[in-house]
């Protein structure tokens, strides 16, 4: 290891593999578990606390375009590091609507209404 720097990407990894953990309860379970109970709460807890340092850690790949780091052999885990970030915020948007509360409606209207707006998806109300 070359640089302190790297250690963003073992504490990502870290976070990835804690939220699929958390998140494969929490969807065994069910919204009704991690609602009402105590240990469900403790899942829920871990699982929001990892999301937001996975999706922290996130966005060194952007600075990384900027920087040339698909050079020199490294085009592959650059790649495969910019779509995991991709899939990460299609995961993320569906751990959001998967709440089944208010913040979930809201958050699925508005996702729907910033498609609608860009001509991705059309709206079917006549």
């Amino acid at each position: 290891m070359s640089s302190w720097i790297y250690i963003f990407g073992v504490l990502t990894i870290a976070a990835l593999v804690i939220i699929i953990a958390s998140g494969s309860v929490l969807g065994l379970k069910g919204p009704a578990w991690w609602h009402y109970t105590s240990v469900g709460h403790f899942f829920n807890s871990i699982h929001l606390c990892r999301s937001s340092c996975f999706l922290l850690h996130g966005h060194p790949p952007v600075g990384q375009v900027f920087m040339a780091a698909w050079r020199g052999g490294r085009s592959r885990t650059w790649m495969s590091g910019a779509i995991t970030f991709l899939i990460s915020i299609a995961a993320a948007f569906t751990g959001y609507v998967s709440q089944q509360n208010f913040d979930a409606q809201w958050i699925a209207t508005q996702a729907k209404d910033g498609l609608n707006s860009t001509g991705i998806a059309r709206s079917s109300t006549s």
